[in-house]
């Protein structure tokens, strides 16, 4: 349901691969999946129809932990959720691109403010997204992680992340790789990256301005985010 949302909103905007195929488009989506109970970790024929229509689905063979959708997620569901983060980023060695964006499904992207940012970066070594602390780790918020190529490159290569992908906190996982390895990494912090909801990190939350790039925890406005934003 969320990809048809996105598809229909922030996905339009011109840039993107997947719907313009305009010399503009410098940004390819893709939507990650892995094998889920609720269809007994089959993908079903309505998914992969979908996946042959639109072309921006990359379901990987490997089980998600299970997970009724209330009170805290079980370790499975937790580990599910890194190994699918350290694929996708494996996976995304095979595309020619500068940078690499992991997201969440419930947030909205102003997908215009991120490429403008990321092309005024320096393309090496950029950790880019909220910056947080985790037990005096620094790493940045799940609600948007960007890598330089670099780095993604190094984490399809490196035997510390081989080590340790089982880690049960996806969102923290980058960063604990990157002080593992002592990997020399550049922060950029004032990625503009909100929740606004107080179910959804009311840590982060902030008013949302004009200038807002991310805006997390969209599950009650899903029916209308044309017109929310």
């Amino acid at each position: 349901y969320f990809r048809s949302l996105s598809r229909n909103s922030y996905m339009k905007y011109s840039r993107v691969w997947n719907h313009h195929k305009s010399p503009d488009a410098t940004i390819v989506a893709k939507y990650l999946l892995a094998r889920h109970p609720s269809n007994n970790y089959n993908y079903s024929e309505m998914l992969l129809k979908e996946a042959r229509e639109f072309k921006d689905v990359v379901y990987f063979d490997f089980k998600e932990g299970n997970w009724s959708g209330e009170g805290d997620k079980p370790i499975s569901a937790l580990i599910g959720m890194s190994r699918k983060t350290y694929a996708f980023f494996t996976y995304a060695t095979n595309m020619r691109v500068d940078y690499v964006c992991k997201g969440d499904d419930d947030a909205f992207y102003r997908l215009n403010f991120m490429a403008n940012e990321l092309e005024s970066l320096s393309y090496r070594g950029i950790y880019h997204g909220r910056h947080l602390e985790w037990y005096g780790l620094s790493r940045t918020s799940g609600l948007l992680i960007t890598l330089s190529y670099d780095l993604v490159d190094w984490i399809r290569d490196s035997t510390i992340v081989d080590a340790n992908i089982d880690f049960p906190y996806e969102d923290v996982m980058p960063g604990r790789w990157f002080y593992l390895a002592n990997v020399p990494i550049t922060f950029t912090r004032e990625c503009r990256a909100h929740c606004i909801n107080r179910g959804y990190g009311w840590s982060l939350m902030m008013n949302v301005t004009e200038e807002s790039m991310v805006m997390h925890g969209m599950l009650p406005y899903q029916k209308n985010w044309d017109e929310f934003f």
